[in-house]
């Protein structure tokens, strides 16, 4: 991703704090000018218009994801334990930015064929080469068994993901994201991974 600004930084902020308090239909560029103070036409200074802010906003959460996965260091960690490292960082960080939940899980972006859906079909895509490598890894060394494709695992796992997430988000975050998310997990991923 291009470098943001300052003020651009501020605004995806301001997206996030609107997101989490009226959802996506909340989203307006009046709603976001009235939340930074200034007037809808200082927006569009710094973002062409609400789709263009929806896409940095998924892209920096994109680009998070990726800072975080390079992280994890996987040579020195079985499959099942980089998986499970993987899915404790995410739990992590979108406890703490539960807006970020709100947009990915909100139907009407990414029923649209907008540039939102693709950043979106992007960093899928990029997770799930990521988990298909441990896979492929796991299996050639013996760590894991190969009763379950590695697509077949990626689905299981972010499959229970989003679910943990759409739970989540309908308990308006009633519940600590991080114990629960990396109880079930823990699990999903065991029982993905046993021979």
């Amino acid at each position: 991703m291009d470098l943001i600004s300052e003020r651009q930084k501020e605004i995806i902020e301001a997206t996030g704090f609107i997101l989490t308090e009226q959802g996506i239909g909340g989203l307006t560029t009046k709603n976001l000018a009235a939340r930074m103070n200034f007037s809808e036409s200082a927006l569009y200074r710094h973002f062409k218009n609400k789709t263009d802010i929806l896409v940095v906003h998924i892209r920096y959460l994109f680009n998070n994801v990726k800072e975080r996965l390079e992280g994890i260091p996987v040579a020195e960690n079985t499959v099942q334990r980089s998986l499970e490292m993987f899915m404790e960082s995410q739990f992590r960080f979108l406890s703490q930015n539960r807006h970020f939940v709100v947009a990915m899980l909100s139907e009407t972006l990414l029923d649209q064929d907008s540039p939102v859906r693709e950043v979106c079909l992007e960093m899928f895509g990029y997770v799930r080469n990521l988990f298909e490598g441990l896979m492929q890894k796991g299996m050639a060394t013996g760590e894991i068994g190969t009763r379950f494709s590695p697509e077949a695992v990626f689905h299981c796992v972010m499959g229970a993901f989003r679910a943990v997430m759409l739970r989540w988000k309908l308990s308006d975050f009633g519940f600590d994201l991080e114990e629960e998310g990396n109880r079930i997990m823990k699990e999903v991923i065991q029982m993905a991974l046993s021979k």
